[in-house]
């Protein structure tokens, strides 16, 4: 059972990660194909839609997992709650018009980055406790 809901935890995580890059995906394809009107604007909505969407996503996974650590107390959950709140920050990130755009990419891919190596670590951390107690799987 513990196996399957990490499996689910790593598909929902790179599904978070693939849809909050979309928005860069459909700008750099607007870029090179001129004005199409219409369906380049209708991407445009459905790009900052799922950007918006897994925002929000992401702000609920990481208030379930910030209870989760209250009860706990695990480093693990700690990893990922801190992931969560990169991704929560990338889909605000990339609605602020503040930095130039060449620099709002590079910010993003880095904090994309970083909540992958979060996950990452977290994985490590949950293998660590299984070498030490080879029993309990």
């Amino acid at each position: 059972m513990n196996t399957n809901f990490n499996l689910t935890a790593i598909c929902i995580i790179f599904s978070i990660n693939l849809v909050s890059g979309s928005t860069l995906a459909f700008s750099a394809t607007d870029e090179g194909a001129g004005s199409n009107g219409s369906g380049s604007s209708f991407q445009e909505l459905l790009a900052e839609i799922f950007d918006l969407g897994s925002g929000i996503f992401a702000a609920f996974i990481l208030i379930i997992s910030l209870i989760a650590y209250r009860k706990l107390k695990s480093w693990r959950i700690l990893l990922i709650s801190s992931a969560f709140a990169l991704f929560c920050a990338r889909s605000v990130l990339s609605r602020l018009d503040v930095f130039m755009p060449e620099t709002l990419e590079l910010i993003l891919a880095m904090v994309s980055f970083a909540g992958v190596i979060l996950f990452f670590l977290a994985i490590l951390q949950m293998g660590k406790l299984w070498l030490r107690n080879p029993f309990t799987r």
